[in-house]
């Protein structure tokens, strides 16, 4: 994920070369960018454009031995293969969101924004990957604490409308045992029956809005990916069936 994060950031500055390269060839005077980043703001955007941000619990929280957290296959994967992500990098720390979120989303008021999806994640929640092994209070109180958050700071910009957060984002407790994982199955089954009745729309998928971030040759060369996927489809067939 990582990996594909940083290879999507140097695609987006080469386009960014392009424009620049492009605005000097039509122009006769020099523009400097920063001329206009320190005019882009809120009222940039129309009034009825929802001006919002978005992360998941791996690529912000941190805290990673924190809080009652379990590890995840992300955990698994980074420490295991590290030469695997271009610069060695884990989400141990992270943006170290666990800690420092009252002032993230005081900035998110500051700038105005409208909207804030984040993922929550099951580690955090249930460290051992299955209810029947216990609930982590500890995480339970941590998003508590957060969604009160948002809501004491950004409600009058929500205009009373509920966002809903994502099942899993690349977030699924570590574990190769076949109890484990139907019980994974048990549990986005009563994740998506809890939420049909008071959201009976969804949204796209994350993996769909963002296609696919690996060619077919680099994805076959990760076959953990590859069986977290299936099983991730296949719990999700099962819980809509």
């Amino acid at each position: 994920m990582h990996c594909a994060m940083m290879a999507l950031t140097q695609i987006r500055y080469q386009m960014l070369g392009v424009v620049v390269l492009v605005s000097l060839v039509a122009q006769t005077e020099v523009v400097i960018a920063s001329d206009y980043i320190s005019t882009f703001n809120r009222s940039s955007f129309p009034a009825g454009f929802i001006f919002g941000t978005a992360s998941a619990s791996y690529q912000y929280e941190g805290a990673a031995k924190e809080g009652g957290r379990g590890p995840s296959i992300w955990d698994y994967f980074t420490h295991k293969y590290p030469e695997r992500i271009a610069d060695g990098s884990n989400g141990d720390v992270a943006t170290d969101f666990y800690h420092k979120y009252k002032g993230d989303v005081g900035i998110m008021k500051e700038m105005g924004m409208d909207a804030f999806r984040f993922s929550i994640s099951w580690s955090r929640l249930l460290p051992k990957g299955k209810l029947s092994l216990g609930v982590n209070n500890e995480g339970i109180k941590f998003y508590n604490s957060l969604i009160d958050e948002l809501l004491s700071n950004v409600k009058a910009l929500q205009k009373g409308k509920i966002g809903i957060t994502l099942v899993s984002h690349w977030m699924v407790p570590y574990s190769n045992s076949v109890a484990d994982k139907n019980a994974a199955m048990r549990a986005i089954d009563f994740m998506f029956g809890c939420a049909k009745e008071w959201c009976p729309h969804w949204p796209k998928g994350i993996d769909e809005v963002n296609n696919s971030t690996l060619t077919l040759e680099e994805a076959l060369k990760d076959p953990m990916r590859i069986n977290y996927y299936y099983h991730h489809l296949r719990y999700l067939k099962k819980a809509i069936e």
